[in-house]
């Protein structure tokens, strides 16, 4: 489908929402078959299909997206882009019940090229990213607007690998199983990421007298 499709769709639905919900464990036969006729109706271009997907995958999407770059002038492109992967490779796709999985780690992959490409961007020009930051969703930990932006200013300092895991764990909830499993590495490796960007953020948070109590949280 276009882009129009899905920038329409999305914006009907609202830009925020909770998490997809799973199937229960004891109705994995039936959660097969809705990936399937999913997929199918997907391959085919059946427009009810796309909606479909929009209303399971766009809440999480965009929240992911949020929690990962901040606000952000080019939210909807990165969404946007995210939706293009996964028609670009959902042929690849063998197992349909690891369709969950499979969005969440396109999603990843999108914010990861995206953050490295701001950095060779920010690296050659000189300059800062062009996003102020000014809200993060409803993973603020109930900060003020000013204090987000102090926040997220830290949270651009880290490695691209270490703020993907740092934010899928404290803000997302994630196991270091999960994490591990749609980023592509171990779970020592995630382990030792997410340590190295807890080391960080608690070193800079120190020199923040307004954000000192978050030390707490991690």
């Amino acid at each position: 489908m276009g882009r129009e499709t899905f920038s329409n769709h999305r914006t009907l639905r609202g830009q925020h929402g909770a998490s997809h919900g799973g199937k229960p464990s004891d109705d994995t036969d039936q959660a097969e078959t809705d990936n399937f006729a999913l997929l199918d109706g997907l391959k085919s271009g059946c427009p009810k299909a796309t909606c479909e997907f929009c209303d399971r995958f766009g809440p999480r999407i965009n929240r992911w997206v949020w929690r990962l770059l901040g606000a952000d002038a080019e939210h909807d492109d990165v969404v946007q882009q995210i939706y293009m992967g996964f028609f670009a490779s959902m042929s690849s796709l063998k197992n349909v019940d690891s369709l969950d999985a499979f969005v969440d780690s396109i999603t990843i992959r999108t914010v990861r090229k995206e953050i490295r490409r701001r950095k060779y961007r920010r690296l050659f020009l000189v300059r800062g990213m062009e996003s102020d930051d000014a809200n993060v969703a409803d993973g603020s930990h109930g900060l003020k607007d000013a204090h987000i932006r102090i926040f997220y200013r830290i949270l651009n300092e880290l490695g691209t690998e270490e703020r993907m895991v740092f934010v899928l764990k404290h803000f997302e909830g994630l196991t270091m199983d999960e994490i591990a499993h749609i980023s592509g590495y171990s779970v020592r490796t995630a382990k030792r990421r997410l340590y190295r960007a807890m080391d960080l953020m608690k070193e800079r948070l120190l020199t923040e007298p307004v954000l000192i109590s978050l030390l707490e949280e991690f």
